[in-house]
């Protein structure tokens, strides 16, 4: 595995999250919370030595940094170009690269696998590399258990090849922060809710299941959709960074019942051979429920899961948020790594670990590893 965060690489990014040091620093730039006059001073987890780089050329350089820390783990044999599945965010959601389809007229996913390719180029660590393929998957945090997916069918149809799955994202732009500020989601000295900001990327080496050093094993891979959103898709924001409301008032109150998340947990939780009455002690990594919405969904979610598992409350659940701030879809795979690293250092509870996560426009993902 191989990880880029505030942190820096995997061995260093992992051993921090499990003693609880964090890397925060504040924002170069003052920030208008909604409603607010004066400007405030943010946090966030910045990873180190990109000042100057935004949108896909940012993620380019936090992906390129997570490849090589993969890299650098292998056998000098074994470096050699290998299929990539990456997933980056939308554009919808990153103004940043919004801007740069605009300026340039290519589409996010185009930009991001040219300027990932250049780097890895010139960089003769990586340079064996470059003729690698590259499938860029434009999504929010619960599909990147599509990436894991195709990465599952790249390898069926391919005997004993090996492929790289991953995801990278960044939070920290300008218009990013305004746009999650508006949003609320954003922790400033006024608010008691919502998360920092972060960038992450991270990168798995998969195998097939018989071959020899394999750390652990994808068990069970569910996935589902809410029929509540979040934050809508199609959300407008003004100049100021302030989001656009619509004049129709909606007379109706959403109840976030967390039915779907449940059913997806309690799916890669069977399939995973977890059983009511053979439950055991075991990790959980979620996210952190950066607002009140997404809080009343998780309590749901666990009364929901109560009703099937009574020792449910057996899983000691960790949030990567608290080590490396939001860190939109490069959530999941941060989250493997951190699981695959306490199999390694042999920190897990049980044999058993589980990620679940989310998506604003109703995605719901769990995936289950067993060591």
């Amino acid at each position: 595995m191989g990880m880029a965060t505030c942190c820096l690489d995997a061995d260093t990014s992992c051993a921090a999250a499990r003693a609880g040091i964090t890397k925060v620093s504040a924002l170069p730039k003052l920030f208008a919370a909604p409603g607010e006059i004066e400007p405030v001073p943010l946090n966030g987890y910045q990873y180190p030595f990109l000042e100057g780089y935004s949108g896909a050329s940012r993620l380019a350089q936090l992906a390129y940094k997570a490849l090589k820390d993969l890299m650098k783990g292998l056998p000098k044999a074994e470096r050699q170009p290998l299929k990539l599945f990456i997933q980056i965010p939308s554009s919808t959601v990153r103004p940043e690269l919004l801007d740069q389809e605009i300026k340039q007229d290519k589409d996010s996913a185009s930009l991001f696998r040219i300027a990932l390719l250049n780097i890895i180029q010139r960089d003769p660590y990586t340079r064996m590399l470059a003729d690698m393929d590259i499938e860029v998957l434009v999504a929010e945090p619960a599909e990147f258990v599509f990436a894991m997916k195709d990465a599952h069918e790249y390898l069926n149809q391919h005997g004993g090849a090996r492929c790289i799955v991953g995801a990278v994202d960044s939070l920290l732009g300008e218009k990013t922060v305004e746009l999650l500020l508006a949003r609320e989601q954003i922790l400033t000295p006024d608010s008691s809710t919502g998360f920092l900001p972060g960038e992450a990327a991270a990168m798995l080496l998969l195998t097939n299941q018989d071959e020899q050093g394999t750390v652990a094993g994808v068990s069970a891979v569910q996935y589902g959709n809410e029929e509540y959103d979040f934050y809508p898709s199609d959300i407008e924001v003004s100049e100021e960074g302030e989001e656009i409301e619509d004049d129709e008032e909606n007379e109706t109150s959403t109840f976030y019942h967390g039915r779907e998340m449940a059913a997806v947990i309690k799916g890669a939780l069977e399939h995973g051979g977890i059983q009511n009455d053979k439950f055991d002690v075991f990790t959980g990594f979620g996210e952190f429920p950066s607002s009140r919405d997404r809080a009343l969904e998780w309590g749901n979610i666990l009364v929901n899961l109560k009703q099937h598992f009574s020792n449910i409350d057996l899983i000691q659940w960790h949030l990567c948020e608290d080590s490396f701030g939001g860190i939109g879809v490069a959530f999941m795979p941060v989250s493997i790594c951190l699981g695959l690293h306490a199999v390694r250092r042999k920190y897990l509870k049980g044999r058993h670990f589980i990620v679940s996560a989310t998506s604003d426009t109703g995605g719901r993902a769990a995936l289950m590893c067993s060591a």
